[in-house]
């Protein structure tokens, strides 16, 4: 598993060979196909799962397509379904935030649902808070799928600036795109462009010392 793990991100990220989405995609969908020894092979699988939701919904080296990026998310929720450990939970929560953001986002073969969208933030928040926190902000700000909630929105976003901040300070990259996307859309706070353009500057800082280490 590890080892077509492998060779699909050298593809993926073109490390000593051309990028190809085409190729990363094969050595992936290979991975996934192995049925798992021990708690170490499942989340692997896990990870090559949300490399292959990645590739359908960026659409940065392949063509977008939220259907096929939706069906590995709810095959990495059922493939978890009878695991029991924080990473599991926390793994099926990021699974179920992906579901959010593709029928947040809709099109590329699924419709737009902003209620379905809400009610996967909101189950993946009941597993692991921190990962939808942003998007369930703004979905209270902006009444989409619940109704319209500035003060919850404010709520939840000073609890993920709370939240997010010292682990930015440390150089975790997430948690600065997360105060970047705070700042820069305003949710639950007043847009401010020049604290978001200085996050960003520490997420592209934080890239480069880890690409070079």
């Amino acid at each position: 598993i590890e080892a077509m793990q492998y060779l699909g991100d050298l593809n993926l990220h073109g490390e000593g060979i051309a990028i190809d989405g085409n190729s990363a995609l094969e050595w992936y969908t290979k991975a996934i196909q192995i049925k798992p020894e021990n708690r170490d092979d499942t989340f692997s699988l896990c990870g090559v799962r949300s490399r292959l939701i990645d590739l359908f919904y960026t659409g940065k080296i392949l063509e977008k397509n939220f259907a096929k990026a939706e069906e590995y998310a709810k095959e990495g929720i059922q493939f978890l379904n009878n695991e029991n450990s924080q990473s599991a939970n926390n793994y099926t929560a990021i699974f179920l935030s992906d579901l959010g953001d593709i029928y947040k986002a809709g099109g590329f073969g699924i419709k737009q649902d902003y209620i379905k969208a809400f009610n996967y933030y909101t189950e993946s928040a009941n597993k692991w808070k921190a990962r939808p926190i942003i998007a369930l902000g703004e979905m209270y700000q902006n009444g989409l799928g619940i109704k319209k909630d500035k003060q919850k929105a404010q709520e939840i976003s000073n609890k993920a600036i709370t939240y997010f901040t010292p682990r930015a300070d440390k150089g975790n990259v997430y948690s600065i795109e997360q105060l970047v996307e705070i700042y820069e859309k305003g949710i639950g706070v007043k847009k401010d462009p020049a604290l978001a353009k200085e996050w960003k500057a520490k997420a592209e800082a934080q890239k480069v010392k880890e690409t070079n280490q």
